[in-house]
């Protein structure tokens, strides 16, 4: 399943579309979370690629939010030290959004 496509035109714009099949809304997976991560780092990769837009492939919606059984399945994978898996799964989180938020930002 994919959750994330990334296209480019010719001025160089790297349009990244979320579009979860089967839902009527987009809701955040930890698959999902990975294929932005590709697509993210695949665009800024791209010396060509002078923007990057994040949309969503839903009529009349971006988001539902995420899917909170994500949070049980970063507990239940972590065994024995269920805290530090919500906090590792977490701050992988933190550090995509980072990305996109400092993106182009190399020189800071």
């Amino acid at each position: 399943m994919t959750e994330f496509t990334l296209t480019k035109d010719t001025a160089g714009v790297a349009t990244i579309t979320w579009n979860v099949p089967g839902t009527s809304m987009n809701v955040m997976t930890l698959q999902g979370l990975a294929e932005l991560d590709a697509a993210i780092d695949a665009a800024l990769a791209d010396e060509t690629v002078k923007g990057i837009v994040i949309t969503s492939g839903k009529e009349g919606s971006f988001a539902g939010g995420m899917d909170l059984n994500l949070l049980a399945k970063m507990k239940d994978e972590a065994g024995a030290e269920p805290a530090q898996g919500l906090f590792d799964g977490t701050m992988r989180i933190h550090g995509l959004l980072r990305k996109i938020e400092r993106a182009g930002m190399d020189w800071i």
